[in-house]
């Protein structure tokens, strides 16, 4: 577990280095109320989609030429919510439905739904879709309240 202003940073110095690459057409917004900078998260939870957002999404530019990413955080209820944006093409939901439930076949997806389940159990999970604007959006809601720890699988 890392506090996400930690997990923030790790995400910024990826940025850092697509943008060394690909001169840079990348940008990183991200909106993280202070009294939620030092919630511990699992390591590696929102960094893969950020990835994703980049390898799948990013070819298609606005007008601008710059790829956007917005993570934006809120405690909403008993439950944190982060929405993870971009304004790549549209993604095809089903599609990413299939990788969410189905091993082997995206990684870094598949993953994060796993640990979350581990780690906070029922109504926390990984929501894909488009936004009004046609924008990608990855919303995870999170139980304010770990499930467990330090999961172990069955």
């Amino acid at each position: 577990m890392v506090p996400l202003c930690e997990e923030v940073g790790y995400i910024q110095n990826f940025v850092d280095l697509v943008n060394v690459q690909y001169d840079n057409h990348l940008e990183l917004s991200v909106d993280i109320p202070p009294d939620l900078s030092q919630l511990l998260i699992p390591r590696m939870l929102l960094q893969p989609i950020v990835e994703n957002a980049v390898k799948h999404g990013l070819e298609y530019e606005e007008e601008d030429g710059k790829g956007h990413i917005r993570i934006e955080c809120r405690g909403e209820d008993e439950f944190i919510v982060f929405r993870v944006i971009n304004n790549g093409g549209a993604i095809d939901l089903q599609k990413v439905a299939e990788v969410m439930r189905t091993p082997g076949t995206g990684y870094g997806i598949y993953n994060i739904c796993e640990r979350i389940e581990l780690y906070y159990g029922p109504g926390s999970g990984l929501f894909p879709s488009i936004t009004e604007d046609g924008e990608t959006c990855f919303t995870l809601k999170l139980n304010r309240t770990l499930e467990k720890e330090t999961p172990t699988e069955a």
